[in-house]
């Protein structure tokens, strides 16, 4: 077991104040979490490999007025370790980190897989009008506040078991948004001071709610998601920039409804899930940030690839983002179901000029947050 068992562990971070570890017995192991201030939690399982995650939200004593809830993600023991000992009036769980953030030197491995069909995209939105119509007049909270990006998390959509999209040559989006989210890591720490994370570095299976606790538990200003569309109408073709609300348009919708596929969530979740997207204070910097990084993006592949379709910012509620405690975009790259994007994506060089358009645009944000920041200019 764990040098820490039968310690103490001071948290003090306003929702707990220590977490006490012990083991009485060889097959039990027990955690206690001696809680300050919560409003709710929720308890999920993990897999690859199996743990039970404790989400506590609520406000730190510290916070006044509407602010928003936030949330601390723990894991606990298997489901195998019975929890004995009763203790009144504090919650119990056994302790361990969910985050297990990845680096890019892994290389990916095969994994079993089921083959998923993407459904599209329509007509480009205007990114949360009146924000934007608001932004123009005001900078934002963050350019107020003066605060700045030192940390960004990036999340391959899909991997191990889950393929997502697959082209009509057989090629995986998980593999093609890997290689991207590599290529977007070193590009973002090439033209800025940042630290960039990924949520898996080679090929496995994480689920959505683990990828934002990831994001949260490294404390990341930025959470990016990298993902590419399918479409059962093969001509359809383009790329689009998606940021965390509720849908404005059928075909957004069904895009959500694909990437939300491996969500656990039940309708019973309905009401906790709703209240959790209202109560995200993140919606309008995460449209400046869809905006952004999609105008670069544009702005790059218009110059390389003539007559490559322009589908806009858009909104959706993707459940990856629903947890992120940070401005949070979802980007679909271009359509695996479309033969000649398909052969595009296999590209090394389409792949990096994705990732450069999305770093470029990732720099803007910062420089507009922080005039300090070192951008290169886009070629």
């Amino acid at each position: 077991m764990s040098p820490k068992i039968g310690h103490q562990i001071d948290i003090t971070d306003g929702f707990l104040r220590d977490v006490r570890l012990g083991q009485y017995r060889p097959d039990l192991a027990r955690a206690v979490l001696d809680i300050d201030s919560i409003e709710n939690h929720k308890v999920f399982t993990m897999a690859d490999p199996f743990r039970i995650v404790v989400d506590v939200r609520g406000k730190r004593p510290a916070e006044t007025g509407p602010a928003p809830a936030v949330s601390k993600t723990v894991a606990a023991k298997p489901k195998n370790e019975k929890t004995q000992t009763p203790e009144a009036a504090k919650p119990k769980t056994n302790l361990a980190r969910a985050s297990n953030v990845a680096t890019s030197k892994t290389k990916p491995a095969q994994a079993p897989a089921r083959q998923a069909a993407k459904a599209g995209t329509g007509k480009a939105q205007p990114p949360d009008a009146a924000a934007i119509r608001s932004a123009k007049k005001l900078p934002s909270l963050a350019q107020q506040l003066g605060l700045g990006v030192s940390r960004i998390v990036i999340d391959p959509g899909h991997g191990g078991r889950d393929k997502g999209a697959i082209g009509g040559n057989g090629t995986y989006e998980k593999d093609i948004t890997l290689a991207i989210a590599k290529k977007l890591q070193q590009a973002i720490e090439k033209n800025t001071r940042c630290k960039v994370l990924l949520t898996r570095a080679d090929d496995r299976f994480i689920s959505l709610e683990e990828r934002t606790a990831i994001a949260n538990g490294e404390k990341a200003d930025l959470f990016i998601s990298i993902h590419v569309n399918a479409h059962e109408d093969r001509s359809i073709h383009g790329f689009e920039t998606y940021f965390l609300n509720l849908s404005r348009d059928r075909e957004s919708a069904r895009v959500a409804a694909f990437e939300n596929a491996t969500s656990k969530k039940k309708i019973s979740d309905l009401e906790a899930i709703l209240k959790d997207l209202l109560r995200n204070t993140k919606i309008s910097e995460s449209s400046r940030l869809a905006a952004t990084v999609h105008r670069q993006l544009a702005h790059g592949l218009s110059k390389e690839y003539k007559n490559f379709h322009d589908l806009g910012v858009k909104q959706a509620p993707f459940y990856v983002l629903l947890g992120a405690e940070m401005p949070s975009i979802l980007v679909e790259a271009a359509f695996l179901s479309n033969e000649k994007e398909e052969q595009l994506l296999q590209q090394k060089a389409f792949q990096a000029q994705i990732a450069h358009g999305i770093a470029f645009g990732i720099g803007r944000y910062i420089g507009a947050l922080d005039k300090t920041a070192r951008l290169e200019d886009n070629p």
